[in-house]
C-alpha cells in the first residue's frame, strides 16, 4: 500500500505540472504507448540494456551499496528505478526505498519552472544547468529538470535530508 502512495505522489507531481494554469500555452508531449513492464529486479547490465532500447532516457542514481535495482515502466513511458534493501522483492510494499521516476514531458523545464514560480515553491539551481524543485507538503521528493531535456525526474527517499544529499550531490544521471 505504501508503494502505491509513492507512485501516486509521483503521478500527482506529473499531473501537477501538466495541469498548471498556463499549460495551454505549451504543447503537450506526444504520448507514446509502450508495453508496460511490471516491477522486476534487474542487474545493472540489464538496466543498461533496457535503457538503451527504451526510446528515451531512464534516470537513476548509479549503483548503491546494499541495494537491488527494481525497474518498472508504465504504458505512458514513465519509468521507475527503485533501490530495494534487505530481503525486499520486486513489488515490495513500503515507502522506505529510494525511487527515481522519469516522466516524459516535452517542455518539462519551462513547465516546472513556471509552476514553481507561480506557486512560490523552493527552487534551487544545480551545477549542470538543471533546477530542483520541492513542494512544502512533500519535502522528501525533489523534482529535477534539465533545460534541454524532455523529462521531469523525481527523486524520492524516506527523508528530506537524504533526498537533498542525493540531488545536490549531482548523483542523478541517465542510465548508460
Amino acid at each position: 500500500m505504501a508503494i502505491a502512495v509513492v507512485v501516486c505522489a509521483a503521478v500527482g507531481a506529473f499531473v501537477w505540472v501538466r495541469n498548471s494554469k498556463d499549460s495551454s500555452k505549451h504543447h503537450a508531449a506526444k504520448t507514446t504507448t509502450v508495453a508496460g513492464v511490471n516491477a522486476e529486479v534487474v542487474s545493472p547490465s540489464q538496466l543498461r540494456s533496457i535503457a538503451a532500447t527504451a526510446g528515451g532516457s531512464v534516470y537513476w542514481l548509479g549503483l548503491r551499496a546494499g541495494t537491488k535495482l527494481e525497474y518498472t515502466q508504465k504504458r505512458d513511458g514513465t519509468t521507475y528505478v527503485r533501490y530495494l534493501t534487505g530481503a525486499a522483492t520486486a513489488g515490495a510494499p513500503g515507502a522506505k526505498y529510494v525511487v527515481v521516476a522519469t516522466y516524459r514531458e516535452a517542455d518539462a523545464y519551462a513547465r516546472v519552472k513556471q509552476t514553481a514560480t507561480r506557486q512560490h515553491l523552493f527552487v534551487a539551481q544545480l551545477p549542470n544547468g538543471a533546477i530542483a524543485v520541492s513542494r512544502p507538503d512533500r519535502p522528501q521528493n525533489l523534482y529535477v529538470v534539465y533545460r534541454d531535456a524532455p523529462y521531469q525526474i523525481e527523486v524520492y527517499t524516506p527523508t528530506q535530508v537524504e533526498t537533498r544529499r542525493i540531488v545536490f550531490g549531482d548523483s542523478v544521471e541517465p542510465v548508460r
